[in-house]
C-alpha cells in the first residue's frame, strides 16, 4: 500500500472570538472575514467597525469599497497603505473580495500590514485549503476568521445569547419551539426577538404563549392556525387561514416546509408511541419542542397511515408544482389542501 503524506486539515477560528478580542481592546490590523452565513459576517463588519470608528479622526479614513466591480488587489492594497488624512488611524473595507483575481497578492501586505490601517475584508463562500496564499500567511498571522452555518440544534445557543443581549430570558426548550415557528433565519429570529422586547416591561422572560401569540402573526392567523385547522380535517377553515397567510406576505416555501415537518413529525409520533416512547422522550429525539410535538399528537386527522401518505404526496406534488409551474400560490394550495384532507 502506498504511502500518502499526511496534511493536518486546518480549520480558520470562529468570527465570535473577534467579539471576545475586542472586548479587550485589542484590534487587529486586518480581518479576513469569510463564511456563508451573510447575517453574521455583516453582523461582525458592524462590531468592528464600531469599535474602530471612534480611533478615526476624518470621514475621509474611512472606506467602504466593493470589489464585485473589477478591482484588482494591488489597488486594495495601494489604499490600505497610504497615509491617512486627518489622523493616525483609518479604516477600509472591502466587500465580496471573493471576485478579486490573483487574491495571493496580498499574501505580501498580510505579513507586514501598515499599523495605522484596519483592513476589513467580506468573502462570501468557503476556504478549503490554508495553504494556498493569502490564505496560508492569513492563518498563520491569525487574521482569518469564518462564519458558519448554523443547523438545527445549533441555533439554540445563538437564540440564547441573542436574547440575553436584548435583557431577554428564554429557555433552550422555548428557544427550540422559536425556531420550529419561524425557521433557521436569523434576521427573522432577531426579529421576533425585538418583538418579545418591545412587547415585555419588568418580566423579560419570553414563554412559549408569547412566542405563539407574536412570532410570525399575520392579520389574526399564525402557520400553528394552519396547522390546527389541516389536524382536524376542516377543510373551509384551512382554506380561509391559508389565504389569509398569503395575502399577507407568508411566503409559500415556508408554508409548505412547515406543513411538511408537521406531517413528518406526526408520522414519526405515531411509531414512537407504537413503541412506547413517552412524549417527553420523543420530542427531543424528534428534534422538536415539547409544545409543537403536543401539538402535532392533537392532529387527530392524521392519526392513521392512509390519510397521512396522502398528505406526504400532496406536498411532494405542491412542491414540484411550485418549482415547475407559474401557477399563483393561491391556486397551489387550495390543491394542495383539498389534496390533503381528501377521504
Amino acid at each position: 500500500m502506498a504511502n500518502y503524506p499526511y496534511r493536518e486539515r486546518k480549520y480558520a477560528p470562529s468570527i465570535y472570538e473577534i467579539s471576545k478580542s475586542l472586548k479587550k481592546g485589542n484590534i487587529l490590523p486586518v480581518y479576513y472575514l469569510f463564511g456563508q452565513d451573510d447575517y453574521e459576517l455583516e453582523a461582525v463588519i458592524k462590531e468592528i467597525r464600531h469599535a474602530v470608528e471612534p480611533l478615526v479622526s476624518s470621514d475621509f479614513d474611512k472606506e467602504v469599497l466593493s470589489a464585485d466591480k473589477g478591482m484588482h488587489v494591488n489597488h486594495i492594497i495601494d489604499l490600505a497603505s497610504g497615509f491617512p488624512f486627518g489622523g493616525e488611524r483609518k479604516m477600509l473595507i472591502v466587500k465580496h473580495f471573493e471576485v478579486v483575481p490573483e487574491k495571493k497578492v496580498l499574501a505580501g501586505y498580510v505579513k507586514n500590514p501598515a499599523q495605522f490601517t484596519v483592513l476589513i475584508i467580506h468573502h462570501h463562500g468557503k476556504i478549503h485549503d490554508f495553504s494556498r496564499e493569502p490564505f496560508k500567511s492569513l492563518y498563520e498571522n491569525q487574521f482569518i476568521f469564518e462564519a458558519k452555518d448554523l443547523r438545527g440544534n445549533d441555533f439554540i445557543p445563538w437564540i440564547i445569547k441573542k436574547a440575553e443581549a436584548m435583557n431577554l430570558i428564554i429557555s433552550a426548550e422555548n428557544s427550540h419551539l422559536l425556531l420550529d415557528i419561524v425557521g433557521e433565519e436569523k434576521s427573522l429570529i432577531e426579529n421576533q426577538l425585538v418583538k418579545f422586547s418591545d412587547f415585555l416591561s419588568d418580566e423579560r422572560e419570553v414563554d412559549a404563549g408569547l412566542i405563539k401569540s407574536l412570532s410570525s402573526r399575520t392579520k389574526g392567523y399564525t402557520i400553528f392556525d394552519l396547522q390546527d385547522a389541516l389536524g382536524v380535517g376542516k377543510k373551509s377553515k384551512s382554506l380561509e387561514i391559508a389565504y389569509n397567510l398569503v395575502d399577507n406576505g407568508t411566503d409559500l416555501v415556508f408554508i409548505l416546509n412547515m406543513l411538511s415537518k408537521f406531517i413528518i413529525v406526526i408520522s414519526r409520533s405515531l411509531e414512537l408511541s407504537h413503541k412506547k416512547v413517552a412524549d417527553t422522550k420523543a420530542a427531543p429525539m424528534l428534534k422538536v419542542s415539547k409544545y409543537y410535538y403536543d401539538n402535532c399528537r392533537k392532529a387527530r386527522y392524521f392519526l392513521n397511515d392512509a390519510r397521512l401518505n396522502n398528505a406526504s404526496k400532496a406536498l411532494i406534488e405542491a412542491d414540484i408544482a411550485m418549482k415547475s409551474t407559474s401557477a399563483d400560490p393561491k391556486s397551489l394550495i387550495t390543491i394542495l389542501i383539498g389534496e390533503m384532507l381528501k377521504d
